[in-house]
C-alpha cells in the first residue's frame, strides 16, 4: 500500500556559530559575485529549500533531514527536520536560516522498487538512507537522488586531501558523470529528479535501476564508494546487469511498475541508454557472419568473456562451458577414445568425445574421476583401472560406462600389467 501525506516542516536549531567569511572560488564551480551573493561573516540568510526524494516512489513518511555544514563538512549545529510529503517525493522546509552556504540532506524511509517484487528486494528496500551535500549559492532547488548519494559518499575523501568543497563536488560530478556515462548532463547533481521533466532523467532512472539490480544481488553500493579511485573494471558487475536489462533477463518488473509511478521521462529512452552503457563498457566491436562465434574478453573484466551470435554479443548462459563448447566444435581436439581434452575457458574441466545419451556423437564433459584417472570411461577402455589421489578405479558397463572405486590392491595388481593409452 502506497502512503501519502503532507508533512509541516519541523525546524531544529541547535546553534549558530560564528564563521569566517566564505568566498566563492570561480576557477572551482564557474561561481561568481554576479552568479550568488557573497555569505558575509556571520549574515544570516534565510530559505525556502524544496526539492524532491529519487529514489523510487511510495514514501510513507519519509524523513527529511537538512543540516547546515561549512567548507571542512564540520556540521555547524542547525539542522532542519521535515517529511516527504506526497507520491513525488516532494518535501519542502522552509524559513530555514543559514549562516553558511552549504547544507548537507539525509533521508531516512522505506523506498520501493522499480524493478522487482518488495518480497524479493529486502536488501533494497532497506538500504534507508540517501544523501546529498549542495550549495544554496546555486538556488533553493535541492534534490536528493542516488547520484547526489554517491558523490556524497565520496566528498569527504576530496575534502580531506585540501581540496576545496566546490572544487571537490565539481571533481565529484565530472568523475560520476564519466563513470556511468552521463555525456549530455550539464546540470548538478541536486538538481535532478523524476517529477520534473528534463530531457536527461533518462540516466537518473537508468542509473537506479543498475544500482537496485545490484544491491539485491551483489550488495552494497557504499563499499564500492570507499575506494581511491572509481573505475570500470570496479563496477563491471553494473555493466553486466546493464547488458541482462537489455536482454530481459534482469528488473523484470520495470515495464509493469515504473509506469505507474508517473516519471518525466521517457522508459525507452532508459533502455537506450543502458543499451549503450553495456556496449561502451565491453567495447567488444563489431559481430557479424565474419566473426561468428569469436569469443572476446570485455574491456572492464578480462575475466569475462562473451561470443558473437547470430542476435550479437552473447553472456554464455552456462558460462565457461559454453564457450569450451564453442572451442571444441570449432577446432579439432583429442577424439581418439577413451582420450580427455583439457577445457579452454574451465581451465579445471575436462572432456571426452563420444556417443551421448540421444545416441548423436559429440562433446560431453567428463566426470571427475574420468578427469582424476585421466582417461573417458568407454568401449575401449572397458575393464582399465587408474588411481586418482587415494581411490582406485575400473571402467565397467552396466547400463552405461561408469568408473566406480574398486579397492586399491586391484590397481596395484594391475596397474603394472596395463597398456599404456592408445
Amino acid at each position: 500500500m502506497i502512503f501519502s501525506a503532507k508533512n509541516k516542516l519541523i525546524p531544529i536549531i541547535v546553534s549558530v556559530f560564528g564563521v569566517n567569511a566564505l568566498l566563492c572560488s570561480c576557477s572551482d564551480d564557474n561561481l561568481t559575485s554576479s552568479n550568488f551573493p557573497q555569505i558575509e561573516n556571520s549574515k544570516e540568510t534565510t530559505h525556502n529549500i524544496v526539492g524532491y526524494v529519487d529514489r523510487t516512489r511510495g514514501y510513507s513518511m519519509t524523513e527529511v533531514v537538512l543540516r547546515e555544514v561549512d567548507s571542512t563538512l564540520s556540521q555547524t549545529g542547525v539542522a532542519y527536520h521535515g517529511f516527504v510529503d506526497d507520491y513525488s517525493g516532494h518535501f519542502s522546509l522552509e524559513n530555514v536560516k543559514l549562516t553558511q552556504p552549504y547544507v548537507y540532506l539525509e533521508v531516512n524511509g522505506n523506498f520501493y522498487s522499480n524493478c522487482y517484487d518488495a518480497n524479493e528486494t529486502e536488501p533494497m528496500t532497506n538500504w534507508k538512507v540517501l544523501e546529498a551535500y549542495a550549495d544554496v549559492r546555486k538556488g533553493d532547488s535541492i534534490s536528493v537522488n542516488l547520484l547526489t548519494h554517491m558523490q556524497a559518499k565520496r566528498l569527504k575523501h576530496y575534502v580531506d586531501r585540501g581540496l576545496s568543497f566546490d572544487s571537490s563536488m565539481a571533481l565529484l560530478q565530472k568523475e560520476i558523470s564519466d563513470l556511468f556515462l552521463l555525456d549530455s548532463l550539464h546540470e548538478d547533481f541536486s538538481k535532478m529528479n523524476l517529477s520534473t521533466l528534463r530531457d536527461y532523467n533518462y540516466y537518473l532512472l537508468g542509473v537506479n535501476v543498475l544500482n537496485e539490480t545490484y544491491v539485491w544481488r551483489s550488495g552494497g553500493l557504499d563499499d564500492l564508494l570507499k575506494e581511491d579511485v572509481l573505475t570500470d573494471s570496479l563496477f563491471s558487475t553494473y555493466w553486466s546487469y546493464a547488458y541482462y536489462f537489455n536482454h530481459n533477463s534482469s528488473c523484470d518488473k520495470f515495464d509493469d511498475f515504473v509506469p505507474g509511478f508517473g516519471y518525466k521521462t521517457d522508459a525507452y529512452k532508459v533502455k537506450e541508454y543502458l543499451n549503450n552503457i553495456w556496449q561502451k563498457k565491453y567495447n567488444l566491436g563489431n559481430c557479424s557472419a565474419e566473426n561468428y562465434h569469436e569469443i572476446k574478453a570485455t574491456e572492464s573484466n578480462k575475466t569475462q568473456f562473451l561470443y558473437c551470435d547470430t542476435l550479437g554479443w552473447t553472456l554464455p548462459r552456462n558460462g565457461c562451458y559454453d564457450l569450451d563448447m564453442i572451442v571444441l566444435n570449432s577446432s579439432v581436439g583429442d577424439t581418439l577414445p577413451g582420450h580427455l581434452t583439457k577445457g579452454t575457458y574451465c581451465t579445471d574441466d575436462y572432456y571426452k568425445w563420444g556417443r551421448m545419451y540421444d545416441g548423436s556423437v559429440g562433446w560431453t564433459k567428463a566426470s571427475a574421476a574420468e578427469s582424476g584417472v585421466g582417461f573417458a570411461c568407454t568401449k575401449e577402455t572397458l575393464n582399465r583401472y587408474g588411481k586418482s589421489g587415494r581411490k582406485c578405479y575400473r571402467c565397467e558397463y552396466s547400463y552405461g560406462y561408469y568408473l566406480p572405486d574398486v579397492d586399491m590392491s586391484e590397481c596395484d595388481e594391475n596397474l603394472p600389467k596395463q597398456e599404456p593409452l592408445k
